[in-house]
């Protein structure tokens, strides 16, 4: 029987269910029941869990034998740091290559210069999964089709070069990278592959291959195809770097199949790099058999379905067609088509881990689902310096904002800090305000006029040196980040601001651009370079300069005798692929309204060894409520990863869903021609949540008031008891008119708040709910915190005390505080003596390990019961335990609330979600 239809899902479900609940294998093949109530259960279950009809007991066995069996395998693959789902299947069961022999134990040497072990074992656990997965002959399986994804600047290309590599020493033997649609960052992914691929001995001699000059046509004795098992001799491999350009991919396509004897021996493997942007068919998607694809689209299809790049079928095939897509942002490559000839990863999605070293949007702007401050590393761009920002771009203003003077001050200091230590590598900043060249080349002479003024750009040092020199320690990075491998090395000592004031003025007395020599070669100064990256640099660079970024390489950086210093205007050249070496300062406003394109600009996100505690980054608050957003987004994109592969569900089965972003306006996930085929689903807060983190200080006593009348006139009305699982007090069966009317319509929402959109489609939504007789009744909690110096009284007898939060560092006007609910208070209002055995040992394991314990609910009789939770918050209560944190300071205390829905939501989203139709 075909367990892997979709009828077996809800089966795949109740056991994955059940493993969580730390049941035996046993105790599942009874169905965690006795042996003559099996058929019984099976019968209730096809009507009451959708399971299939006719299972019986002895298919139920082999069942959950074959599920036993597939499970463990993946268990294997969940305890490495490699998040991944597949169709269940390995194609190969190498082993990790090593000797004098394997390339890939020469590139892993390389790597040990700058890496930890831990990074490279990462890398080589993720390469080694994916090689698994591999295909060396696909004539009769079709093309394998894969997506791997990871975070921005996190050392994907690292992994692609240990692909490769690994790839290499097993016999394949032709590698097509495919690169952007920008010929720099062609040159220099081809430049970074022959850099960084080994030779090894008696193993792999590498050639790189570049067909933008002539088409070279290499006969079939000049590719040494031959295999490196049992040979002595080098085994040649080759790797083309090909720009998504139609005429050279045109050109590629072609001469893979010019020569029959040729093509018969290649075993290809292509890594689509930002495979993403240009990779993505574009066209409109009908329902017509010939589809008509935008021509990028339709040649790497051609290229990866095995035909010529007219569509041809050839005389003879590829021996083997891997295609591999690497992104940070893939929503456009699960969103796009799904079709057998697409490029949709059909045999496996795998996500990359991010390594102890790496910072992140977890790092950096925290994430308060998991607890996570942030580092405190954000500064505002004020709305009035946005909006001289604006001025300037259209020449009706000159000079620059307040807050860019101060960015410019903290990297000048910074810098100097960081040749002070020693630094000898590239130190940057990034200007990034628009996408129109023209403003770039405004801002960039606004930034030129004001270096000139010496004196105040010094004044303007020293006020940042005071304000931001301990703004972050080393306890916040490890309170962040406490797996960091690198906090021994992390000085908290600086130099007093006498000591950099002489190297300041030696950066600032040398403003240019790169400079040109008689032969045209780059020269670098000890000053500061200040570049402008755009397709028309070039043309606006004075005579004997060079005006877009250009980093020194090693041999240069070691005859430079101080780290050279760059600042870098610029727009969409800057966001995707450019690694901007020794970023340590950030200016960023630009509205952007696509969530896969914003969360490529963030080139700040990387390895920051050596001025962990210097980076800063300054932006707008909508900008920064953006990527917020974005975290969670790619945290629920692994959570869904990491459930379909528990419950093995396969791409080609299901696609992953992504979650929408509807709480801010005009915010896509990707453009809408990159996502013809995806479907919304409909707006269902099932198994979702909300909390109020963001008050506005002039409703606070009011919301108070408020609050203390609804629970007194719910007193009056409803009995209360004591919670036994959680510290709070529980009404229970209140109908939700009472708490719409009584509660929520009086109870003010800051409009920075996600409720405060949603609120209407929450209201909608529940009103529908009720027609259908659904969540009529609700159960409201009051949590009775641990500080006890002001008590609420709400009836003789029963009083709670307030929680306590402290608030995030801010220029805003508001108050964030972050997060509101503690994880189990979502559980409070389970009444255990209404349990029944089975349920009751389901519950302390949902109690104990805290694992989707909101979609638990339902579980323990609340399936159709929703939550109130309300805290009162002590007005200057909590002790701040990092330094972006500050005491509320408020005249009364804060009432914050949560709304919590039984239910099971897959992609734990409270908004709308998209899908591939599949």
């Amino acid at each position: 029987m075909n367990f892997e239809t979709p009828d077996f899902r809800p089966c795949k479900e109740w056991i994955a269910d059940r493993v969580n609940e730390q049941r035996s294998w046993e105790e599942i093949e009874k169905l965690c029941t006795s042996e003559e109530m099996i058929q019984p259960t099976l019968d209730s279950y096809y009507d009451d869990l959708l399971w299939p009809d006719g299972l019986n007991a002895e298919i139920w066995r082999e069942f959950v034998s074959y599920y036993r069996d597939m499970y463990q395998r993946v268990k294997i693959v969940s305890d490495d740091p490699v998040i991944a789902i597949d169709t269940g299947s390995l194609s190969n069961s190498f082993a990790v290559p090593s000797g004098k022999a394997s390339s890939w134990e020469q590139y892993k040497r390389f790597l040990s210069n700058d890496m930890s072990d831990v990074s490279i074992g990462n890398i080589q656990k993720s390469c080694h999964w994916i090689l698994n997965h591999l295909k060396l002959d696909t004539r009769s399986y079709g093309p394998v089709k894969g997506l791997v994804t990871g975070s921005v600047q996190s050392g994907k290309t690292a992994n692609m070069k240990g692909l490769v590599s690994m790839a290499a020493d097993y016999d394949w033997n032709f590698f097509i990278i495919l690169s952007g649609s920008i010929d720099n960052l062609r040159k220099q992914t081809r430049d970074r592959f022959r850099r960084d691929l080994r030779n090894s001995e008696g193993g792999v001699f590498w050639k790189i291959i570049d067909f933008t000059a002539e088409d070279k046509r290499f006969a079939e004795e000049e590719l040494k195809l031959n295999s490196t098992s049992g040979n002595k001799n080098f085994a040649n491999r080759y790797v083309t770097v090909c720009l998504k350009n139609r005429s050279r991919l045109s050109k590629l396509i072609d001469w893979l199949y010019d020569d029959p004897m040729r093509t018969s021996k290649l075993r290809v493997i292509v890594i689509d790099d930002e495979a993403d942007q240009a990779s993505i068919n574009t066209a409109e998607i009908t329902d017509e058999e010939e589809q008509e694809r935008c021509a990028i689209n339709q040649l790497i299809v051609n290229l990866v379905n095995g035909k010529k790049s007219d569509g041809e079928t050839p005389v003879v095939n590829l021996q083997a067609m891997n295609y591999v897509s690497y992104t940070a942002t893939p929503y456009a490559n699960v969103l796009n088509e799904s079709s057998e000839e697409s490029l949709y990863p059909k045999d496996f999605i795998c996500t990359l881990p991010e390594a102890n070293e790496y910072f992140g949007a977890k790092v950096i702007f925290g994430n308060d689902e998991q607890g996570c401050p942030g580092l405190g590393i954000i500064r505002d761009i004020l709305p009035s310096d946005e909006k001289a920002l604006k001025m300037i771009h259209k020449e009706e203003a000159y000079g620059i904002p307040n807050s860019m003077k101060k960015a410019i001050a903290w990297f000048l200091v910074a810098s100097a800090i960081m040749r002070n230590r020693g630094y000898k590598k590239s130190i940057s900043m990034l200007i990034h305000t628009s996408s129109i060249q023209k403003h770039h080349f405004m801002v960039y002479d606004n930034i030129r006029t004001w270096l000139k003024q010496s004196q105040e750009v010094i004044n303007y040092c020293l006020v940042a040196y005071k304000d931001e020199l301990n703004a972050v320690i080393k306890a916040d990075l490890l309170v962040v980040n406490p797996k960091y491998s690198l906090i021994e090395s992390v000085s908290e000592e600086y130099p007093a601001f006498s000591e950099l004031h002489d190297e300041i003025i030696s950066i600032i007395s040398d403003v240019t651009n790169i400079m040109l020599d008689e032969d045209k070669e780059l020269k670098y100064s000890s000053g500061l370079h200040v570049c402008v990256d755009n397709c028309k640099a070039k043309k606006e660079a004075e005579e004997g300069t060079y005006l877009r970024i250009v980093y020194p390489d090693e041999d240069q950086l070691k005859s430079i005798e101080k780290a050279p210093v760059f600042l870098i205007v610029g727009g969409n050249t800057l966001s995707r692929g450019l690694t901007i070496e020794g970023l340590v300062c950030s200016y960023f406003s630009r509205t952007v309204n696509q969530a896969d394109t914003l969360m490529q600009m963030a080139r700040w996100f990387g390895y920051r060894k050596g001025y962990e505690l210097l980076q800063r980054i300054w932006m707008t608050e909508p900008v920064l409520k953006k990527y917020e957003a974005l975290a969670k987004i790619d945290m629920d994109l692994k959570s869904e990863i990491e459930m379909f592969m528990e419950r093995g569900i396969s791409p080609s089965q299901f696609g992953p869903r992504i979650r929408n972003i509807p709480e801010i306006a005009k915010f896509r996930i990707t453009a809408k021609k990159k996502s013809q085929c995806a479907e919304y689903d409909d707006w269902d807060f099932c198994g979702d949540s909300y909390e109020t983190t963001d008050f506005d200080e002039g409703s606070v006593a009011d919301n108070l008031k408020k609050t203390e009348d609804f629970v007194a006139a719910m007193n009056e009305l409803y009995n209360y008891r004591k919670s036994t699982t959680a510290n709070a007090f529980v009404w229970e069966g209140v109908d939700y008119s009472f708490i719409r009317d009584d509660m929520l319509a009086n109870f003010a929402i800051s409009e920075h708040s996600s409720l405060h959109d949603n609120l209407k489609y929450f209201n909608q939504w529940i009103e529908k709910m009720n027609e259908e007789g659904k969540y009529l009744k609700w159960n409201v909690a009051v949590v009775d915190g641990d500080n006890k110096e002001t008590v609420w009284v709400i009836e003789s007898g029963l009083s709670v005390g307030a929680v306590e939060r402290t608030r995030k560092k801010s220029a805003a006007d508001y108050i964030d505080i972050g997060s509101l609910r503690s994880g189990r208070d979502a559980i409070c209002d389970v009444d255990e003596e209404s349990l029944s055995e089975e349920q009751k040992q389901r519950f302390k394991s949902t109690r104990k390990n805290g694992k989707d314990i909101i979609s638990k609910r339902s579980l323990f009789n609340l399936e159709d019961t929703p939550l109130l939770l309300i805290y009162r918050i002590k007005k200057d209560g909590g002790t701040p335990q990092t330094s972006n944190r500050e005491k509320l300071n408020l005249s009364n205390d804060l009432i914050g609330i949560s709304i919590i829905v039984s239910g099971d939501s897959i992609g734990e989203s409270h908004a709308r979600s998209l899908r591939i139709m599949i």
